[in-house]
């Protein structure tokens, strides 16, 4: 599963931002807003704004294409049911990630703590 790191206080990116934390091509994030209601990034001064919310929907669509290999019919079907399974486990493996780089900056701390004594 990608992980994404975003700056905590931004609240918009670009187009470019968005495909370079994913590593995709700026016309792939077009492609999928043609495919994908929920995402639908803002217009400012004619350019695509998205907020974390779409970057989380761009998240999804990333994990079920890409990672989980489904087709872009078969992902949008998969993105509109109200219960799926495969998007349950993107986000209990999305919770898990948080979870261990918690976990890590603990142990960074803690290592720089004996170190210090």
């Amino acid at each position: 599963m990608i992980e994404i790191n975003l700056p905590p206080k931004k609240l918009f990116f670009t187009i470019g931002e968005v495909a370079e934390l994913f590593s995709l091509k700026e016309s792939t994030l077009r492609f999928w807003e043609n495919h994908f209601p929920t995402i639908c990034p803002k217009r400012q001064n004619n350019e695509r704004a998205y907020t974390r919310k779409e970057i989380e929907e761009i998240q999804k669509v990333y994990f079920l294409l890409k990672e989980q290999k489904m087709t872009i019919p078969g992902a949008v079907k998969e993105m509109q049911k109200p219960k799926s399974r495969r998007l349950d486990n993107f986000q209990v493996i999305n919770t898990l990630n948080e979870l261990k780089n918690h976990l890590l900056m603990l142990r960074e701390k803690m290592t720089e703590d004996d170190n210090n004594r």
